[in-house]
């Protein structure tokens, strides 16, 4: 049976199964739904596109059965039809095209006054257009995402919320089987059959803490096991080991918010933020440039630090706005620079991003509001070999439309 089919199976096994558990008692239902479409273009290299559009929706339910249990069904998606760099596989990819649909269903119950416990299930389905070849829905980087959650949360005063989880799941790239030999990729892409598929073992911890009346900091930390099942270790010669790849992911963030003195004059509520993050990728998998014969131990280990100053507010009761520069600095630990022809140099690569991002919103009456938002960014790095993954670029875009709240 299709791979894709058994995900969506499972999950509204899962569904069934919780609604069973709640009961056959009258049900609270509040339904929110809120749908946005929008228009612009988007700039690539300096390159100016038609005009394009995308759209974002959200759908759910908050169902309480009873004063300590309730379930929330909920279902998100968006479409972007614009060039960006994302991540996959190892790297940054020049996308055209990108539609991700989700359904998550989460079960609060109360412990106690103090304690929630929550369990959720998530099915998300992604389709990636990465070459102007590709048809959307036939992507080779389209992938399925099935995944579990359990978290425990503390409430209070001065610390207002904290949170363990658990959360595994796993990721398939439904189309993908393997890469053509002569392929820019390593030799390690093509140890297996689907050897870009994993699965994630995620332990996280939060808190919220509310300083005085006006100020409020957050921290998170993540920890993350993610084995290969079906991607070979590769060897210093281009052959493979019986091992598979495994690799570990961590993180850990901050993020203060300021409430800033109103000016009645242009009746402005505003605030400042500050978000601070780092990350980093230790993996036991290596790379092996076949056409070069050169092997380069740590290819996917990095380190990243993220450093995020931010404003939002709203102007004259009605005008929702928010600006947010994002500065990220990678370092790739192991991975070697190389020249445009492939050329290999001594320095290891190190890549900067600069992000300003901006939207603004104003409500017309019956749920529908005026929307804009925009994305300036920037990245360069000491890299100059792009035929694997993209290092350097400028992109911006800037969209509006309406959107509809219920």
């Amino acid at each position: 049976m299709n791979r894709s089919i058994k995900d969506k199976r499972f999950f509204l096994f899962l569904l069934t199964c919780a609604l069973s558990c709640a009961g056959a008692r009258a049900v609270e239902i509040e339904p929110v739904v809120n749908v946005s479409l929008l228009g612009g273009q988007f700039f690539f290299e300096g390159e100016r596109t038609s005009f394009s559009g995308n759209g974002d929706w959200l759908g759910a339910a908050g169902m309480k059965f009873n004063d300590r249990f309730s379930l929330i069904p909920t279902v998100t998606g968006k479409y972007r039809r614009v060039r960006e760099v994302q991540e996959l596989i190892g790297g940054g990819f020049l996308t055209q095209e990108t539609l991700e649909n989700q359904a998550l269903i989460k079960g609060i119950y109360t412990l106690s006054d103090r304690w929630k416990a929550k369990l959720k299930g998530t099915f998300k389905n992604q389709m990636l257009v990465e070459s102007e070849s590709e048809k959307l829905g036939k992507g080779l980087y389209d992938n399925n995402k099935l995944g579990f959650g359990l978290e425990f949360e503390r409430t209070g005063t001065v610390m207002k919320s904290m949170r363990f989880g658990l959360d595994p799941y796993a990721v398939r790239f439904i189309h993908y089987t393997y890469l053509a030999s002569g392929s820019s990729f390593g030799s390690e892409i093509e140890s297996g059959v689907n050897t870009l598929d994993f699965n994630a073992y995620d332990g996280s911890w939060g808190a919220d803490w509310a300083l005085g009346g006006k100020t409020t900091l957050s921290a998170n930390t993540l920890a993350s096991y993610r084995p290969y099942p079906d991607q070979k270790r590769v060897t210093s010669s281009g052959g493979y080991l019986p091992q598979n790849r495994s690799d570990w992911y961590g993180e850990a963030g901050m993020s203060l918010l300021q409430a800033l003195p109103d000016i009645s004059s242009a009746r402005l509520q505003w605030l400042s933020g500050l978000d601070i993050s780092y990350a980093a990728l230790v993996s036991d998998q290596h790379n092996y440039d076949a056409p070069r014969t050169r092997f380069n131990p740590g290819y996917y280990d990095y380190a990243e630090t993220h450093l995020a100053p931010k404003l939002a507010g709203r102007f004259f009761g009605d005008l929702d706005w928010a600006l947010v520069y994002d500065y990220c600095v990678r370092n790739y630990n192991h991975r070697p620079i190389q020249d445009t022809d492939g050329t290999y140099g001594a320095d290891k690569i190190v890549l900067t991003t600069h992000s300003i991002s901006y939207s603004l919103k104003y409500p017309l009456g019956m749920g529908i509001a005026v929307v804009a938002q925009g994305v300036y960014r920037q990245s360069k790095s000491n890299m100059a070999y792009e035929k694997t993954y993209r290092y350097n670029y400028t992109a911006q875009h800037y969209f509006a439309g309406v959107s509809w709240e219920y």
